[in-house]
């Protein structure tokens, strides 16, 4: 029997495997329950957490993510969602995305968010509230310096004063 299998494979057609050398993800790390704080000397400036983080050579990729950040303004900004990727300083929530500007009482929700510390934008329907104001639509971009909305198929519910 050992004498059959060996000649089978001596004799039968190697697997051909062909790999594109730019589809290949490594990840130089993976960490779980991470908890990741943005300071200096004087304040903590930002607290970010993931159930699980793999960094890859050009971005990372966040699962469960959460993060509170405070500006320069000492304005709390808070983003979550199922998944994120990190590129440079622009981070992007799939699933569940949550933004909060808890100093200006602005609430943002959209299945994806895309967030750089001074916009953000939605590809994907959002909802958008601030106090008793209410603002649907299809996708957005919102200036958090400006507070500027820009936005396709808006439908908003806006509370006036008697």
């Amino acid at each position: 029997m050992f004498s059959l299998s060996v000649v089978f494979l001596m004799i039968g057609k190697p697997y051909d495997l062909s790999v594109d050398a730019n589809d290949i993800k490594v990840a130089n790390l993976q960490a779980y329950d991470v908890l990741n704080y943005e300071l200096d000397s004087n304040l903590t400036h930002g607290k970010y957490r993931a159930e699980v983080v793999t960094r890859y050579r050009k971005y990372d990729e966040l699962t469960k993510v959460s993060g509170e950040y405070i500006d320069d303004k000492g304005s709390l900004h808070t983003l979550s969602g199922d998944k994120g990727t990190i590129k440079g300083n622009v981070m992007r929530v799939d699933g569940n995305g949550h933004y909060r500007n808890v100093f200006e009482n602005v609430d943002y929700k959209s299945k994806t968010i895309i967030y750089d510390k001074k916009a953000l934008r939605s590809p994907t329907p959002f909802v958008l509230t601030q106090n008793a104001d209410k603002v649907t639509g299809a996708s957005a971009n919102y200036n958090i310096d400006t507070k500027q909305l820009k936005a396709k198929k808006v439908k908003a519910w806006l509370q006036t004063k008697d």
